[in-house]
């Protein structure tokens, strides 16, 4: 009988000690939600403060890659775009003109003898550039990259005149330009001066 006896109590201490590990589990993860729920919260707003983080540098990066290409934009010489400007020009009869380009830069050159080229093969009476500094007395300065002067500058709203064919085509092509009266030139002549691009 002896090993009836401790049969009996041993599964008396197996269920002491299930009932004692059951009670432990519940007594432990009463204990430790709370705390279990601060460890997650901190973990989650941890999260987030990495997400917003990485969200906004991506944004900062996306910004300075458009700034870069922006820069790399400006950077590039101009050219002449001429299925733009060639169709708008043959819209309105071919003009007189007098091209001068600010000098300091290859650019400038090339992009005067460009526009020169293009007004040519529209059929304009207009001399080979020609090289003037930054400002010149009675001319203007370089405050676009093209400037127009002509005694009348009304024409340049006018599509059908050669002056305001040639302001919407350039206008088309996304040059910045610029314009004023000059009343010492011939009503016929118009003069463009080049500058840097801008």
């Amino acid at each position: 009988m002896d090993d009836l006896i401790a049969l009996v109590w041993i599964e008396r201490v197996k269920t002491a000690l299930v009932a004692l590990g059951v009670a432990g589990e519940f007594l432990g993860g009463w204990i430790a939600g709370p705390i279990q729920k601060r460890v997650d919260d901190i973990r989650n707003s941890e999260l987030a403060l990495l997400q917003r983080e990485t969200a906004e540098a991506r944004l900062r990066q996306t910004q300075a890659e458009l700034q870069l290409a922006e820069l790399k934009k400006r950077q590039e010489p101009r050219g002449i775009v001429g299925n733009i400007i060639l169709p708008i020009l043959k819209n309105a009869p071919p003009g007189r003109a007098i091209m001068e380009y600010q000098e300091g830069g290859p650019e400038i050159y090339l992009f005067a003898v460009s526009l020169w080229q293009t007004l040519t093969k529209a059929g304009w009476k207009i001399p080979e550039p020609i090289g003037v500094p930054s400002i010149v007395k009675n001319r203007g300065a370089a405050l676009a990259e093209i400037t127009f002067t002509a005694r009348r500058i009304d024409d340049m709203n006018d599509p059908s005149t050669s002056m305001g064919a040639l302001w919407k085509a350039l206008y088309a092509a996304g040059y910045k330009m610029g314009g004023f009266a000059n009343n010492a030139l011939p009503d016929d002549t118009l003069r463009i001066l080049i500058g840097p691009k801008l």
